[in-house]
């Protein structure tokens, strides 16, 4: 792979006055600069707050020339652009920013350089339209069945006790006896309602710590668009 500049018709060198000359083995591309590919690899981007801390990284591949300002093309095709992104469960799109891209010229020289810059999707809008998937309404409706079974089996709770008349010397004592079928009743009732609140619990912890995700599919075009410009030189 060489990476080669052409001028497009009409362009005139020196037309700015800050001019930055490219240094020689290297190709600058400005801001604004286009890079046109497809996502190798798919992405379940978490839309949760921790998920911008940490993005899920995304391999994207470089499948046409780059469009910089003034009708120029420049030869990355093939190259690769790692990026990484997080989903955005207003707008159900996942938003990608760049991290690095690097390419392997004709000569065996790597290039590998940082870039800044952002995704569109096929809509010509930023970020990339995905998949809203949630499964924290299976979680919370696991736990409501629970909690309804734990509240069901403390009606079975409270026994009236059975009073047993004992006599004596002194005259008739009144005990209580539980042993009969209804404490025993309310005693496996009282077991379940414990355990069904320690489920609820449960689920409703998982449920915490699930959140929804945009779904992004493999082999899907994208435009990369620079925020600032970068030097494409051989990495020493």
């Amino acid at each position: 792979m060489s990476i080669r500049t052409v001028a497009g018709a009409g362009s005139e060198a020196g037309r700015a006055s800050n001019v930055r000359k490219p240094k020689q083995g290297e190709v600058f591309i400005p801001a604004g600069t286009i890079l046109s590919g497809v996502l190798l690899n798919g992405s379940d981007m978490p839309t949760g707050q921790q998920a911008r801390d940490q993005p899920t990284p995304v391999l994207i591949r470089i499948k046409d020339l780059a469009i910089l300002p003034n009708q120029v093309r420049t030869d990355v095709r093939e190259c690769f652009l790692i990026t990484s992104g997080f989903g955005d469960l207003a707008s159900e799109r996942a938003y990608l920013r760049g991290e690095t891209f690097s390419c392997v010229r004709s000569d065996g020289g790597v290039i590998e350089v940082a870039l800044d810059g952002y995704a569109v999707g096929e809509d010509g809008k930023v970020g990339m339209r995905g998949r809203l998937v949630s499964k924290q309404g299976a979680m919370l409706a696991k736990a409501l069945q629970a909690g309804f079974l734990q509240s069901f089996a403390q009606i079975f709770q409270s026994t009236p006790a059975i009073p047993i008349t004992n006599a004596t010397e002194g005259g008739d004592a009144q005990f209580l006896s539980f042993a009969n079928p209804d404490a025993l009743g309310a005693g496996v009732a009282s077991g379940v309602g414990g355990a069904m609140n320690r489920l609820a619990n449960f689920y409703l912890d998982m449920a915490d710590q699930m959140f929804p995700v945009i779904e992004v599919d493999a082999g899907r075009g994208v435009e990369f668009i620079l925020n600032r410009g970068a030097a494409l030189k051989i990495r020493s």
